[in-house]
């Protein structure tokens, strides 16, 4: 087993070589790409949660063939990505795949939602499927991928030392 580092800290830590020494700092010196991201997933999670259980039930009924059920699940997931990545200035290319894993199962997911045969929805507004609805299924989680995998530094970021 190897050795604390001299600081005392662990990898990924708010101290040391590695980290950073405020979870404030480290939110000021973030990729921009990485804090809209995180801002956008904050306040998508917001109005999902509070649409599904403080907000009106017809409200959601009219959303939902446009957004599917849970409109937030992707950028759930990804939260704790961004928030590490942010925090620990931790550049490894597979983190950033790890922030957009989720969105491309939920892209892979709405595609095949969207092209396979429809059943009756019985007048249901949470079995009906919008034309639309791929706006929101596929190209916003399309374009937050191409963000976050194409920015300058990511494609630039170097591993950080062992």
């Amino acid at each position: 087993m190897s050795p604390l580092p001299a600081s005392g800290s662990t990898p990924g830590s708010f101290s040391g070589s590695r980290g950073v020494g405020r979870p404030l700092s480290a939110l000021r010196s973030a990729p921009p790409e990485l804090l809209l991201f995180g801002l956008f997933s904050v306040l998508v999670c917001a109005a999902d949660m509070w649409l599904s259980f403080l907000g009106p039930q017809s409200l959601k009924a009219r959303t939902v063939p446009f957004t599917g059920w849970v409109a937030s699940m992707p950028y759930m997931f990804g939260l704790g990505w961004v928030i590490h990545l942010m925090l620990t200035r931790d550049r490894r290319p597979a983190m950033r795949w790890a922030l957009v894993a989720p969105l491309i199962v939920s892209i892979g997911f709405a595609v095949a939602q969207f092209t396979s045969p429809r059943g009756p929805d019985f007048g249901n507004p949470y079995l009906v499927i919008s034309p639309w609805r791929p706006v929101w299924t596929v190209a916003v989680p399309a374009l937050w991928v191409a963000l976050l995998l194409l920015a300058p530094r990511a494609r630039t970021a170097r591993p950080l030392p062992a």
